[in-house]
């Protein structure tokens, strides 16, 4: 992704947000839930899904203004983005369920939070709410996230440092490099805490990122549904062209790569075209049963 396509999506983001303070919107139908928390890990369209639930005629619909992640992640520690350590801990923290977090305002949705499931029991929440997490296979997680921070991810200092460092290397060790980090960071302990417990919590759904890529107005539907989310078929119709993966990468349809955009491909089980069997030999040995602990075939 080019920067001045990156600054148009963040633009797009901020204008539906300022418009809630400047464009009062009357609210026409309201949520049964005072807060809907969207739960995820990195590399799971969750700045497609953040986009979406920013939209203002989610509000219009909900009565829910949303509520971002970083801002509520922030009043638990200063922001410490471009300190490795510290930001791979308190990462792992948070998936792992080892920090004591804050509630959300009431009438929100908290948008893409990149938590575990223990981490989410712990946030104070009203009687009324609900959650989803949205699950992807793991190691088309590692191959998002190496072309990401190799090419199309926002710069930061620590996003330079390991992108100069995948410059460096062969497919195969950055790779591997990915999957470390990835590892180090907690993600994948994140995403087996909500395949194991989801199943006794009846205020949470475990949707996957492999249906949503596979056909996002169906998905998004299902999605609606869950939530109690009731939009007339124009304005559904409108939120989907807004959003469509065609609008976002500049007319490509999924399947049509562009490694330097953030919305690259779009597909799922691209790991087979890049893993070979080094490194998936280390993937399995890093990562165990995992696979088939979430429910994916080896």
């Amino acid at each position: 992704m080019t920067t001045s396509t990156r600054n148009q999506l963040k633009s797009a983001v901020h204008k539906c947000i300022e418009h809630f303070k400047f464009h009062p919107i009357r609210v026409v139908g309201n949520s049964r839930y005072t807060n809907i928390f969207h739960c995820c890990t990195q590399k799971t369209g969750s700045q497609w899904f953040k986009n979406v639930l920013s939209d203002p005629v989610i509000f219009k619909y909900t009565g829910l203004r949303p509520y971002r992640y970083n801002e509520w992640r922030n009043k638990i520690d200063e922001p410490i983005y471009n300190d490795e350590l510290k930001e791979l801990e308190l990462s792992k923290q948070l998936y792992e369920g080892k920090k004591t977090p804050i509630g959300i305002p009431h009438n929100c949705i908290g948008i893409h939070f990149y938590i575990g499931y223990q981490t989410y029991k712990l946030i104070p929440k009203p009687d009324k709410h609900k959650a989803f997490f949205i699950l992807r296979d793991p190691r088309d997680i590692v191959i998002s996230w190496y072309f990401s921070v190799k090419h199309s991810h926002s710069p930061s200092e620590l996003i330079i440092k390991y992108r100069q460092l995948l410059n460096t290397l062969p497919l195969d060790d950055g790779i591997i490099f990915s999957i470390d980090i990835i590892q180090k960071s907690g993600l994948f302990m994140g995403q087996k805490s909500w395949y194991q417990d989801e199943k006794i919590d009846n205020n949470v759904c475990i949707l996957k990122y492999e249906e949503f890529a596979q056909d996002n107005i169906a998905f998004l539907k299902k999605l609606f549904d869950l939530l109690n989310i009731d939009i007339p078929h124009d304005e559904f119709d409108s939120l989907v062209c807004r959003h469509s993966f065609k609008a976002y990468a500049k007319g490509r349809n999924q399947n049509q790569e562009d490694i330097y955009s953030h919305y690259r491909k779009g597909t799922p089980e691209d790991w087979r075209n890049y893993f070979n069997d080094k490194t998936y030999t280390y993937f399995m040995k890093r990562t165990g049963s995992l696979i088939t602990d979430l429910g994916y075939s080896e």
